[in-house]
């Protein structure tokens, strides 16, 4: 990444492993090497009132991290200056490559601070392989524009999550969520009703093996505002459904996706037989995998514990499909 706007500064940026909880931290000094900005171009160059700024470079293990903050300590009275909340940003690393975060810049007045990310690779990639000429450029991932806004990059979203088979199943029925559709779901508590947004999303229908329509994925793009939200409903949801002795609940956190599932105790003709919820945290997308028993003469298993690896397994293969298009689109 690039930093700039108050260059000058001390400062630190903080990182948060989401697997781990491991903070990072990223400190630069007033002596620390800088870069010149360049200027305003067609091509996609940008400058700032202050026309230096810093390129920093941080060696991270595969995951998902969440940039929680920056903290400028200016050699003025008025102390140290971060920003008022946690920043919330997200990205993936994946591993053997480089990634490309963006310009951050930070603006800085005497009551109110803000943090814009911006790309700028045009000028910023150019400057990383003049410090790095032996990496190869093939290498480069670049997730600014996700980083910034997940809305702003629903095509490259979508070609992942939609575009992806889980292993053993066949895509029947592909459909983008109306425009007209309500821009949230509700899901039924024991006591109330939960809204969980969609401001976006798929609706993908497979068959099995044997030919039968048994398996519903929905892909959903949450209102960045209400992400954090929309989880902790539907962690309620699962709870709920637990409690009422008919399914088990798990939940797995992995290093790009968390995931709850319920698993069936019984066989029940058209009914629900193993759900998964994958959360992507790095781009607020909500995925759920629904398996539905068929009739007995259709099945290939005896017990629901027997149909459980093949469930699993495919919504393993999914997760990898997707991880592989997010990270090479």
């Amino acid at each position: 990444m690039t930093v700039s706007g108050y260059p000058a500064f001390e400062f630190k940026l903080t990182f948060v492993n989401e697997l781990t909880s491991q903070e990072i931290t990223a400190e630069l000094r007033n002596n620390d090497s800088e870069i010149d900005s360049g200027q305003e171009s067609a091509d996609g160059f940008r400058s700032f009132l202050t026309p230096k700024g810093k390129l920093i470079e941080l060696a991270l293990p595969a995951g998902v991290y969440r940039l929680k903050q920056w903290t400028a300590k200016p050699d003025t009275p008025l102390g140290e200056y971060s920003l008022a909340k946690d920043l919330n940003k997200r990205f993936r690393v994946k591993a053997g490559h480089e990634l490309y975060l963006g310009n951050l810049h930070l603006h800085l007045r005497q009551k109110t601070q803000s943090l814009f990310i911006r790309d700028n690779r045009l000028r910023d990639v150019s400057l990383f392989y003049q410090r790095h000429d032996r990496l190869k450029e093939g290498s480069l991932l670049i997730s600014s524009a996700v980083f910034l806004n997940p809305a702003a990059n629903r095509a490259h979203l979508f070609n992942a999550y939609a575009g992806c088979s889980p292993s053993g199943y066949q895509l029947y029925s592909k459909k983008r969520l109306p425009l007209s559709a309500e821009k949230f779901r509700t899901l039924r508590l024991a006591t109330e009703h939960k809204k969980v947004s969609r401001i976006d999303g798929y609706r993908l229908k497979f068959r099995d093996p044997n030919g039968y329509e048994t398996l519903n994925l929905a892909a959903e793009l949450s209102d960045a505002r209400h992400y954090q939200q929309d989880k902790e409903h539907i962690r309620q949801w699962f709870v709920g459904i637990k409690a009422g002795g008919v399914f088990n609940s798990e939940f797995e956190k992995k290093p790009y996706f968390s995931e709850y599932s319920l698993i069936s105790r019984v066989l029940v003709e058209q009914r629900l037989l193993y759900k998964a919820v994958m959360f992507d945290d790095a781009a607020q997308m909500i995925v759920t995998l629904a398996f539905t028993n068929p009739p007995d003469y259709q099945r290939f298993y005896q017990t629901a514990e027997g149909f459980l690896p093949a469930a699993q397994k495919a919504v393993d293969s999914y997760q990898q499909c997707v991880e592989q298009r997010l990270n090479h689109s």
